[in-house]
């Protein structure tokens, strides 16, 4: 991956660009497959992501939107009459816990492609599926982005740190992967 020349980017974050790019594209994929236009779709979608955001929510220096995130899938599954007792349980993988610019890395990122799901989930005619919104509305993950690229750039390049992170970015990336496949395989 080509870095550009004029960026003030942290050598951090490019090297956790790099490192996980395999496991970003995996998990693109998946999330990529599921049509949101359909009711089945957006009913998987809202599963897999209360699913895996309720699996490091509760774990410490977890970011406050992990919480709103889950709440507001959840809130929108009742909505389309959906329980939530059954999500699939994903445990975060033995210790340390997650370094909290891992976690950050990964939630707080796809606030930006967030964007393409909510312009694809907009064109549903299902106007069911459009009033179960809150969890596609919230914007909150922009300013978690915004403050994990600052943080990233006053790391610098401490390897025990950067291994940490780099662990636990990739390990949160596995999280929303193994709740998006069990949804698929369920549906």
């Amino acid at each position: 991956m080509n870095r550009p020349t004029n960026d003030n980017a942290s050598p951090l974050r490019w090297r956790l660009r790099e490192e996980t790019q395999s496991a970003h594209e995996t998990l693109d994929k998946r999330v990529s497959a599921i049509d949101l236009t359909t009711e089945a779709g957006y009913v998987a979608f809202l599963k897999a992501q209360a699913a895996a955001y309720l699996s490091i929510a509760h774990l410490p220096q977890a970011p406050p939107q992990l919480a709103i995130r889950a709440r507001l899938a959840m809130d929108d599954l009742s909505d389309l009459g959906i329980t939530t007792g059954a999500l699939h349980r994903i445990e975060w993988p033995g210790t340390p816990e997650p370094d909290p610019l891992g976690v950050g890395y990964v939630v707080g990122g796809s606030s930006l492609g967030h964007r393409l799901l909510l312009q694809r989930w907009a064109e549903s005619d299902n106007q069911r599926l459009l009033r179960a919104s809150r969890f596609m509305h919230y914007d909150g993950l922009t300013v978690l982005w915004w403050e994990t690229l600052r943080a990233l750039q006053q790391v610098g390049l401490d390897e025990r740190r950067c291994q940490s992170v780099l662990q636990k970015k990739k390990t949160c990336f596995r999280i929303f992967d193994l709740a998006f496949e069990a949804e698929l395989s369920a549906s």
